[in-house]
């Protein structure tokens, strides 16, 4: 991520090319290094695409840090897939926020929530960046020590196949609830994580509401 001689203070940008169609750039993203209010104007036709769809979601509590913009492609009537793409490729661009920002502030004075279970973090313990050697001066204390200091939440993996293998790995003190709502219930989370037989019930507790306090003590107020 760079900074452009006109961006204002606080704001960087990248712009390059991602072969969309051509060897002209194509994918732009502009980010504060902090979240910033926000406000869109979104097509009020029924058939939009999944970018609409998505960007609806994430400015509807008035705030952003980043947004992309993409060109030579239409992103409409892609169905499903076209939204999980619009999904990874947000998922990218905030991890790459992290990491940026992270090394900014030094990584032990930056905490960072893992959506989804961290994508699946057992599988992330073989294969991320952070293992690779060059990486050694950053985490000195290893790869899995790093992770053990992210938290992460439950959503969309509140069962017993991805609890255990996230308690496998990550203490109960690192994982916070989620729920990815409105494609799953809080409700559906809670009995999830009960019916899983992974944790104690004093866990549990935890998970839902103690950890979270501990994280953002502001939240008990």
């Amino acid at each position: 991520m760079q900074t452009l001689p006109w961006s204002p203070r606080g704001f960087r940008s990248c712009a390059r090319n991602i072969g969309i169609r051509d060897e002209t750039l194509d994918f732009t993203v502009i980010a504060s290094d902090v979240p910033a209010a926000a406000a869109a104007m979104f097509t009020q036709n029924r058939f939009c695409g999944p970018g609409v769809i998505v960007g609806r979601e994430h400015v509807a509590n008035g705030q952003l840090q980043a947004f992309v913009i993409n060109s030579k492609n239409a992103n409409v009537a892609t169905g499903e897939q076209g939204l999980a793409n619009i999904r990874e490729v947000v998922h990218l661009v905030a991890e790459d926020l992290v990491k940026v920002t992270a090394e900014k502030l030094g990584w032990h004075e930056y905490r960072t929530i893992a959506a989804f279970q961290g994508a699946r973090i057992e599988g992330a313990v073989f294969r991320h960046p952070l293992l690779e050697p060059k990486a050694k001066g950053t985490v000195p204390d290893g790869t899995l020590a790093e992770l053990k200091r992210f938290y992460y939440d439950t959503a969309q993996t509140s069962n017993k196949s991805a609890m255990s293998a996230l308690a496998a790995i990550i203490p109960p003190s690192q994982i916070v609830f989620g729920t990815d709502f409105p494609y799953r219930t809080g409700i559906d989370h809670v009995k999830g994580l009960r019916e899983a037989g992974v944790f104690t019930d004093q866990q549990i507790a935890s998970i839902e509401r103690g950890n979270a306090l501990k994280l953002i003590p502001r939240l008990a107020s």
